[in-house]
């Protein structure tokens, strides 16, 4: 079951969540915009919400995270470019990060084992996107290299090998990020790629109808299977064991858990508004939506 309750502030609607695997989550809001605008965030390591001290920044857009054990990265944008942030379970506390380049925005993470994270970003002016890793939690960086696409989304196993999606297709890589390859076109553009050794499988923004994407070969191939709602947001515990949220046919919160080719709805209550961001720790997962939250096990 899950159960919303309001958030601790309305001063600005919940737009990205995270959860580490030792299950402390985290929501974060903003009002964006023009100007400073305003930020807020919320976190919880039982079942008590409780205000988070954010680093100061302008009109943040939160895009998501990813997280090992006690730590995560959470990304997004800012006025002056990008926003790349690190959150520690054991303090609590975030930690605004300077990547290796000047970028509009971070377009997707994906963190492989404790303290290491693969990045995409945008490129700073026309130059090209580029990938680069950290093994010490943003303390250094590897030397960024410029890759032949935007990224939705990005899963890495190692700091070795990658699979990226792009709009309507997946790219792979095996070194690191020095070479990609194209491996699949898809019918819609797949986002919240996680992979599990050589298992992937991700959701898409298909207006028509959403589906859940999967590769037994780390992304050479996939096929997929429809989802009964419309889906917003999508995360998975194990490469068997996923949960999609969004909005029923009356526009109030949906989430369903997605185990094997099966999917079952779970009952949703005080959730008024679609949800838009979910994610899972180890254990148990929190979903958000304009300006509620719930924390439930799937």
């Amino acid at each position: 079951m899950v159960n919303g309750e309001p958030t601790l502030t309305l001063t600005a609607p919940i737009m990205a969540s995270v959860c580490t695997l030792d299950d402390t989550c985290l929501v974060l809001g903003s009002s964006s915009g023009t100007g400073k605008g305003v930020t807020v965030g919320q976190v919880t390591k039982g079942i008590t919400w409780k205000s988070l001290n954010l680093p100061h920044t302008n009109s943040a857009t939160f895009q998501g995270g990813s997280c090992w054990k006690d730590g995560c990265f959470i990304y997004g944008s800012t006025i002056e470019g990008d926003l790349l942030w690190r959150f520690r379970s054991t303090t609590l506390a975030l930690t605004p990060l300077t990547p290796p380049s000047t970028s509009p925005a971070v377009e997707a993470v994906s963190c492989f084992r404790a303290n290491s994270c693969a990045i995409i970003d945008m490129g700073g002016g026309n130059s090209a996107p580029q990938f680069f890793t950290t093994t010490d939690a943003g303390a250094t960086w590897s030397t960024p290299t410029k890759i032949p696409f935007d990224a939705t989304s990005l899963a890495c196993t190692t700091e070795l090998k990658c699979v990226a999606a792009s709009n309507a297709s997946t790219w792979r890589t095996l070194d690191g990020g020095v070479n990609w390859k194209e491996s699949a076109p898809t019918a819609g553009t797949l986002i919240n790629l996680s992979c599990f050794d050589t298992n992937c499988v991700a959701d898409d923004t298909n207006t028509t109808h959403d589906h859940v994407w999967r590769s037994n070969d780390f992304g050479k191939s996939w096929s997929s299977s429809p989802l009964a709602n419309r889906t917003f947001a999508f995360a998975c515990l194990t490469d068997s064991h996923c949960v999609s949220a969004g909005q029923t046919t009356n526009a109030t919160g949906a989430v369903s858990t997605i185990n094997g080719s099966g999917a079952s709805d779970l009952a949703v209550n005080y959730f008024p508004n679609p949800i838009t961001t979910m994610a899972c720790g180890s254990s148990r997962c929190v979903a958000g939506g304009l300006y509620s939250v719930a924390l439930f096990k799937p």
